[in-house]
């Protein structure tokens, strides 16, 4: 009896495993086992236990033994749990014969050669049915199921790899060896070929876009390959931003084109709307220009010029000669650009230099520097606005101390920033310049 439960455990749990084995995604093939095995295994078993029970004599127990010491009033529990599992393994085993043979029918059916599968499964069957035959026809008819399981489980076991689909993958190093020769279309021609084995593989559109965009200079193609990527059902959300941030360093490199590239990142805004990544997406376009022009501009290297931490700042550093009108009239311009988008980084650290260098207005260029310090940004950016403001107060007021005090704030909030470590060289000096007014006082 234990050698008998053990075996039948074993063949339930082996047509499982290659039940699951033989399933894929298209079919509903894996979920149908348990609704096999309830029907054609559980359902069995306990209706043979139950009515073992016995109702009377008009519906006696279906095992004699049991009926025997029912009718003499002898224990029969002990009885009734023997023949329940022995009638639960006997099931298991005809259950799992008919199982194997299911399995069979779909391995030879998903086998790319039927032919070479049904003589594999021939071949095999010639020598288990006939060690299955002898062992059934020494121990008695009733042990068929076993024999029948046990014969077709190996057949299942040799031939079930015939049947399954092999993963598929896509390599592109011979892609990518043409594009090393300079042959893109044979390149090209590579990567889709590849992509025509796995239709999702993000590497290999990325690749195909940034051929389109670099080799190519086909922003359209590029842009259209970035799409149906980030349209892609199974596609992750960190995929969908390398992808537009892609697509907008192309645009910007390649094509010269903020405006494209702002577009690129304003679709991962609409794609993950609120996330992490959206957010991150907004932070990088306000950094680019919202016209050719303005990027034009940016190009020629016209940077925004913030006053360092100097150490004469006796003299303020002068601005470019250029009229208090014209100086105005870019001010005007870029309010109303900062009316559109307050959280236009460049363009009110633009405004801020023209109101403090240009027409003079320390107070508002204070003012515009401190909202740019509530902003999101780098350390480096803040320590740097920080660093104009003390600037600008000391060349106006020739406060000392206040200037002082601008440079421990900077030290203190940002200290592994650039401008930190200027602070603390023109704290330095001050301190040295003080030290040698004292000692020339004190030698007079």
């Amino acid at each position: 009896m234990p050698i008998l439960a053990i075996t039948a455990v074993i063949a339930a749990w082996c047509s499982h495993q290659y039940w699951m084995r033989l399933g894929d995604e298209k079919s509903d093939w894996g979920q149908r086992f348990w609704p096999w095995a309830i029907q054609g295994l559980i359902f069995p078993s306990l209706m043979f236990a139950i009515f073992n029970i016995g109702f009377g004599q008009s519906l006696p127990a279906l095992v004699p033994q049991i009926v025997e010491a029912q009718r003499s009033g002898a224990p029969w529990a002990n009885l009734w749990a023997f023949w329940s599992f022995t009638g639960l393994a006997l099931v298991t085993f005809y259950w799992g014969a008919v199982t194997y043979c299911w399995m069979l029918v779909r391995i030879v059916l998903q086998a790319e050669d039927r032919v070479e599968t049904l003589l594999v499964v021939g071949f095999f069957a010639l020598f288990t049915f006939t060690i299955a035959g002898f062992l059934v026809y020494l121990a008695g008819w009733k042990y068929v199921g076993p024999g029948v399981c046990f014969a077709l489980l190996p057949i299942v076991h040799f031939t079930i790899e015939m049947a399954e689909k092999p993963f598929k993958y896509a390599t592109y190093g011979k892609a990518i060896a043409h594009l090393k020769r300079g042959k893109v279309e044979d390149a090209e021609w590579e990567v889709i070929s590849q992509l025509e084995k796995v239709e999702n593989d993000f590497e290999g559109w990325m690749l195909l876009a940034e051929m389109y965009a670099r080799d190519y200079r086909n922003m359209e193609d590029a842009a259209r390959v970035i799409l149906d990527v980030c349209k892609q059902p199974d596609v992750q959300q960190i995929q969908i931003s390398i992808a537009c941030h892609k697509l907008a360093d192309w645009q910007l490199e390649i094509a010269e084109n903020p405006v494209g590239a702002r577009a690129a990142l304003e679709l991962l805004c609409r794609k993950l709307p609120g996330t992490h990544f959206a957010h991150m997406a907004q932070q990088r376009i306000r950094q680019i220009p919202s016209t050719c022009e303005e990027f034009d501009e940016a190009k020629k290297g016209r940077k925004i010029r913030l006053q360092p931490l100097r150490e004469e700042t006796d003299h303020p550093q002068r601005s470019e000669p250029v009229s208090r009108s014209e100086a105005a009239a870019e001010a005007n311009r870029l309010c109303v650009k900062l009316s559109a988008d307050p959280n236009d980084i460049p363009a009110r650290e633009k405004l801020a230099l023209v109101l403090g260098e240009k027409l003079g207005k320390i107070d508002m260029a204070v003012e515009q520097l401190t909202l740019l310090g509530e902003l999101e940004a780098s350390e480096e950016q803040k320590a740097k606005w920080l660093a104009q403001i003390a600037s600008w107060e000391f060349n106006r007021d020739k406060d000392a101390g206040n200037f002082q005090n601008a440079l421990r704030k900077i030290i203190r909030e940002y200290p592994q920033t650039s401008h930190a470590f200027a602070a603390q060289r023109r704290l330095y000096l001050l301190e040295m310049k003080f030290v040698e007014e004292k000692a020339a006082t004190a030698s007079r």
